[in-house]
């Protein structure tokens, strides 16, 4: 569940003004946040793009000091992003310090591979075959 909050008269919203990947982007408006609740400590890796956006999980936070900079933070509770344009996010549970992956990706880092647990850019992604 995505939580966003912010003025009703400025909603959070996909966009296609921007993406990493694929053809959108979540974007937050200045003064809004998003949240995703979280059942157990996580480690979110997310794709910031501009300088001085900030990811929260729990207590740990990050923020990014350039453009299209990926970042990560190891915490419980809820995973906040602020204000800014966000792509490629990623929640995975417990410590994770490598790279992003989804269902469509076709290497991860060397010999796994992700699939979708459900309909395509609609449900979780696993990893099959990681050393």
């Amino acid at each position: 569940m995505l939580i966003i909050t912010a003025d009703p008269s400025n909603p959070g919203y996909q966009s296609a003004k921007w993406a990493i990947q694929g053809a959108k982007s979540l974007y937050v408006p200045t003064g809004g946040v998003a949240i995703v609740p979280l059942a157990a400590s996580s480690t979110a890796v997310v794709v910031a793009r501009n300088s001085g956006q900030t990811l929260t999980v729990g207590a740990a936070s990050a923020t990014s000091t350039v453009a299209d900079e990926t970042i990560r933070a190891t915490g419980v509770t809820t995973v906040t992003l602020g204000p800014g344009y966000w792509d490629d996010l990623l929640i995975v549970e417990g410590a994770y310090t490598g790279d992003y992956f989804d269902g469509d990706t076709l290497e991860v880092p060397r010999f796994a591979h992700g699939f979708w647990t459900g309909t395509p850019n609609a449900s979780t992604s696993k990893q099959w075959g990681a050393p």
